[in-house]
């Protein structure tokens, strides 16, 4: 037995127990490691949950930048708040102005906290955020305001208040206090107020202004032309450093001359002469009522042949790559490229011939995108690329003639008219069709649209092509010439609404045979979208064309008619001169119906346009399948700077 306890204790028996306590004490350590290496500072899920974390705020950030580019006016010189509210606002991001909603203002979304200074600098505030903006005080209330601060994620401590000037501060809570003005105090007298977390570096501050009580309103005088659109922008309050004011309405005092939108100000030009705008206003703070007059002057409508002198880039357009000089109306020209004829208003021509000749080169039309919410608005989610995905807003002209009804969107493919989208046919969908789409995926047209949009976000528009799309007769890419037969859906080359759709970007692609990157292209050509279309239609009738019209007026011509010639910019019917041609643009009323990539359905693509067959209005809008063949089924190139 003795023999037997002895051998159990110094066999193999024993040898196996004390492996197996190693071996247990071995994966010990291996799990502390691994543990270790997943949840540690610099573990791979805490890495992972990082780089997410980065990822979200970048998209804030960037959100917030494009935003600002969409809101700058008057050659990028200038932010237009009313826009940057807006697209702010359109991307669920919470505002804090200032009490005269000057800038800067502290914007916020998904706890991330940036300060949008007032040349439009976008910075992240860091360690604590004072949660109101700038404020004013009346001279002599007795009414003191509250001012709080928020300790941002990631830093704890106590809030410590400072400030300086003519005011006392007072604690309420324990993240706010209230301000009052000292008796003394004078209007234009300025303060500040600072709020630091105790024992270290970060701190927020605010202005304090104290102001007059209003007693009246003024606006600078601005001038409109007839049929053309302009908001007065600036109105001031009086006297000198008077408070905050809200305007609450505009009244025209003479709408044979002048129409004025009551709630946002904006004067349309009806007839040439001078009128002044009644402003109705009350004060933020006093809540006194007060009134106050705009003076208008209307003009006529600028000429659309008229040639407009080189000016020097600037602001957003200064410095950049990829545009050779700005025009007047901050009309971008891209880099081997030349200015023809053309403004703003009746439509800049630019071509890719060397001589600058017209009726030689590629022609491309400036469409001016004013206001980008008006053309395609934020949905949820980023593209492959990391670009915020946008959708195009389209806007009903077959019942509505004005073009101020906007369809219905939804992201079901079987909804009305849509984009981007593809289309889930079995027989005439993308998928059931990939062969025929050059690098098509689910998510192609969705990364070619978001790439679009943000090019019209930096540079305010994009070209269209000026005539319809044609071949070349020997590389049979995609043109845009005088003269040419237009391509359409029946042709080997361009065959269907897939075939023209690929020939589109055969004049500026975007990529390489191979697949990399063109570094040289400086534009990036396409088949028309629809929201572009419908931007290019009411940027017309913002001309004073009637779009909806099959005959309509442009002042360089008179009144148009349809070319019937299928030849890019030919003559109509007894005349040795195109008649067919809107702002610059020829073909719209004839020719071919222009395919786009707009989606109805679960079936068809949408063309717009007349054509030389039958009488049509510019504004047309129908519907197709995309594998039809008919002769009559073109479309027209766009071209956004890259």
């Amino acid at each position: 037995m003795k023999q037997n306890l002895k051998e159990r204790v110094n066999g193999k028996n024993g040898i196996t127990l004390i492996a197996l306590v190693i071996t247990i004490i071995v994966l010990l350590i291996l799990a502390g490691v691994t543990i270790a290496t997943l949840t540690g500072d610099n573990g791979i899920l805490t890495k992972a949950q990082n780089a997410k974390e980065k990822n979200a705020q970048k998209t804030v950030e960037e959100q917030i930048n494009l935003a600002v580019q969409a809101s700058r006016i008057n050659e990028g010189l200038v932010i237009d708040k009313d826009i940057l509210e807006q697209e702010l606002t359109n991307n669920g991001i919470e505002i804090t102005k200032s009490e005269n909603d000057e800038l800067p203002w502290t914007v916020k979304k998904d706890g991330y906290v940036y300060t949008i200074s007032e040349n439009g600098e976008v910075k992240e505030k860091e360690g604590i955020a004072i949660t109101t903006g700038d404020i004013e005080i009346l001279k002599g209330s007795t009414e003191g305001k509250k001012v709080s601060a928020q300790i941002l994620s990631g830093e704890t401590g106590t809030i410590k208040w400072e400030s300086t000037g003519n005011i006392t501060l007072s604690a309420t809570e324990e993240n706010e206090v209230t301000v009052n003005v000292n008796s003394n105090a004078n209007a234009g007298d300025t303060a500040t107020i600072t709020a630091k977390i105790e024992g270290k570096t970060y701190q927020d501050s605010i202005n304090v202004k104290i102001v007059a009580q209003v007693t009246s309103v003024t606006a600078e005088k601005i001038e409109v032309s007839i049929g053309d659109k302009k908001k007065i922008k600036k109105v001031t309050a009086m006297p000198e450093n008077a408070e905050g004011i809200e305007v609450t309405s505009y009244v025209s005092q003479d709408t044979t001359k002048v129409t004025v939108d009551e709630k946002t100000g904006e004067v349309t030009g009806v007839q040439e002469g001078e009128t002044t705008v009644t402003i109705n206003a009350k004060g933020k703070l006093s809540g006194t009522v007060v009134t106050g007059t705009c003076s208008v002057k209307v003009t006529k409508l600028n000429h659309s042949e008229v040639v407009v002198p080189t000016i020097t880039a600037a602001g957003n357009l200064a410095n950049n790559d990829n545009i050779k000089e700005v025009r007047e109306g901050n009309i971008p020209i891209p880099e081997g490229y030349n200015y023809i004829k053309g403004d703003k208003i009746g439509g800049a021509v630019i071509t890719d011939a060397a001589s600058g000749e017209e009726k030689v080169g590629n022609e491309f039309v400036w469409v001016p995108v004013d206001t980008l919410n008006n053309m395609a608005v934020v949905t949820s989610g980023t593209d492959a690329n990391g670009n915020t995905n946008y959708r195009g807003v389209l806007y009903d002209w077959n019942t509505d003639t004005t073009g101020n009804t906007q369809y219905e969107w939804s992201a079901d493919s079987t909804s009305y008219y849509r984009e981007p989208a593809n289309l889930s046919s079995s027989t005439e969908g993308d998928e059931a069709n990939s062969s025929k789409i050059e690098g098509w995926s689910s998510t192609l047209y969705q990364e070619e649209y978001n790439k679009m949009i943000k090019s019209v976000s930096q540079y305010g528009g994009f070209y269209v092509g000026r005539y319809e799309m044609s071949l070349n007769s020997e590389t049979k890419n995609a043109e845009s010439k005088y003269g040419a037969t237009s391509a359409n859906a029946k042709d080997t080359d361009t065959n269907q609404w897939y075939g023209l759709y690929n020939k589109a970007k055969t004049y500026a692609p975007e990529k390489n045979s191979d697949n990399t990157e063109n570094a040289s292209q400086k534009v990036v050509s396409s088949m028309i979208w629809g929201s572009q279309y419908d931007t290019m239609m009411n940027w017309m009738k913002g001309n004073n064309i009637n779009v909806t019209s099959s005959s309509p007026t442009d002042l360089s011509i008179g009144v148009t008619s349809r070319n019937k010639t299928r030849v890019t910019g030919g003559p109509n019917d007894g005349q040795t001169v195109s008649k067919d041609k809107l702002s610059n643009i020829y073909d719209l009323l004839g020719n071919n119906y222009e395919w786009t990539q707009e989606a109805n359905d679960t079936i068809y693509r949408v063309y717009r346009g007349g054509r030389y067959l039958s009488s049509s209005v510019p504004s047309n809008r129908s519907s197709d399948h995309p594998t039809d063949t008919f002769s009559s089924d073109g479309s027209r190139l766009t071209l956004y700077i890259k």
